[in-house]
C-alpha cells in the first residue's frame, strides 16, 4: 500500500477523533505554491520546493488552544509512523519559533516543524478548524480533500 492510501486511512481516523471535518468541502482546493513554510532554525522555502520530491504530510496546531493539547501525543504517535514512508512527516504550528518549541517538546527536534505565525499557509489551505491533518502532494494539490 502506497504512502497516498496510508494517509488517506490515517486521514479518516483522526478526522473521527477530531469528531470534525478539517478541511473546507471544496475538493478543489490547490494552495498557491509560493506560500512559504518557515521551518524552525531555518531560511523560509516554498510550498513548491517543500514538495517536490515527496509528499507532505502535516498535523496543524495551534500551541493556544486546549483541542491542539489533546491531539498533541496521538498526532505524535501518527507522524512517527511516517517516518520511513515516501512522505514528508511534519508539523505546521501556528505560532512563532520560540512558542513551537516550548509547545512541542521533543517532536520539535524529532519531526519536521514549520512555523505559521500569520497563518498563512492555513488560509491557503482553506483549513477552517485546528487541529487539522494535511496531504499535499507532489503537485501541490491536498490530497484526499
Amino acid at each position: 500500500m502506497g504512502c497516498t492510501q496510508v494517509i488517506l486511512r490515517l486521514w479518516v481516523a483522526l478526522g473521527a477523533a477530531l469528531s470534525s471535518p478539517s478541511v473546507s468541502a471544496d475538493p478543489a482546493v490547490t494552495p498557491p505554491s509560493e506560500v512559504e513554510l518557515k521551518p524552525l532554525g531555518g531560511q523560509p522555502l516554498t510550498l513548491a520546493r517543500q514538495t517536490r520530491l515527496f509528499q507532505l504530510l502535516a498535523v496543524i496546531l495551534d500551541p493556544y488552544t486546549e483541542e491542539s493539547s489533546w491531539i498533541l501525543r496521538t498526532a505524535g504517535r501518527l507522524l512517527g509512523e511516517f517516518t520511513e514512508a515516501d512522505c514528508r512527516a511534519s508539523w505546521i504550528v501556528t505560532c512563532g519559533e520560540a512558542d513551537a518549541k516550548a509547545f512541542l517538546g521533543p517532536y520539535a527536534d524529532q519531526f519536521l516543524t514549520f512555523c505559521d505565525e500569520d497563518r498563512s499557509l492555513v488560509k491557503s489551505l482553506g483549513i477552517s478548524e485546528i487541529p487539522a491533518i494535511v496531504a499535499i502532494g507532489t503537485d501541490g494539490a491536498i490530497i484526499g480533500s
